[in-house]
């Protein structure tokens, strides 16, 4: 709404456009083949169309036929959809965002090396009590999305023969690549990702060091720089410790 009241046409419309193609189309209709929910379903198409009506109103006009609500009218007359507070439900959010990035982070190391689409994989996750609690309550969908035949969680350990991935929040995604991997070309990738990770720690250390930007910048802005530097060190604990 705010872009569109300040003419950035362009933006909003590259915003819709990642929404709906990106995250409902690629998730919510994926999660939905597992478990649907024909309300919500029905209610956020209704509510797409008529945020994408201003940029291709003949297209979503003949949609809005096959699914507007009994009784309703063109979509041009249908009032604009309005921000409700009292809906944002954070935790929801991010326990989402949780399953997405775990099933991402399999699938690229599927891709990565080159894992036949139907066969399934064994799975390691390493997380606290809180995060193992909400993934596990998503297994089924993890299981079907990701292609895997077990998902074990389990406290930190080291693995052998596995890929990896360290997420944010403490999630480490292991994938077993028995009779599959090739530990020279791993070694490689985790020194390139390691060097890399050097390079960046570098630059935001130089920045925080930086008197005249930690003076003159704003707090929040300096708190997250750190926070960006410390889950980047982090990371790179990990991958030298994958390493040795």
């Amino acid at each position: 709404t705010k872009g569109l009241e300040e003419y950035r046409l362009s933006e909003t419309g590259e915003k819709l456009y990642s929404f709906t193609w990106d995250y409902f189309c690629d998730w919510y209709l994926e999660l939905s083949k597992g478990d649907s929910n024909p309300a919500v379903l029905v209610h956020a198409l209704r509510k797409l169309y008529k945020l994408l009506h201003p940029y291709c109103p003949f297209v979503t006009e003949e949609l809005w036929k096959e699914l507007k609500p009994e009784g309703a009218d063109l979509l041009l007359k249908e009032e604009w959809p309005k921000k409700k507070e009292e809906r944002k439900d954070a935790q929801a959010f991010e326990a989402l965002q949780m399953v997405i990035d775990v099933v991402s982070s399999i699938r690229t190391l599927r891709s990565e090396y080159n894992v036949e689409p139907g066969k399934k994989v064994t799975v390691f996750i390493n997380a606290d009590d809180k995060i193992t609690e909400v993934l596990t309550s998503q297994v089924d969908h993890i299981h079907r999305l990701a292609r895997t035949d077990s998902i074990q969680f389990e406290p930190k350990k080291k693995y052998e023969n596995v890929a990896s991935v360290f997420l944010n929040g403490g999630i480490d995604v292991h994938v077993s690549l028995e009779g599959l991997i090739d530990l020279e070309a791993e070694q490689k990738k985790l020194l390139a990702e390691k060097e890399k990770l050097e390079g960046f720690i570098t630059s935001l250390e130089k920045k925080l060091s930086n008197k005249q930007f930690v003076d003159n910048a704003p707090e929040d802005i300096i708190a997250k720089e750190k926070e960006k530097l410390e889950g980047n060190k982090e990371k790179l604990q990990k991958i030298q410790e994958r390493l040795a």
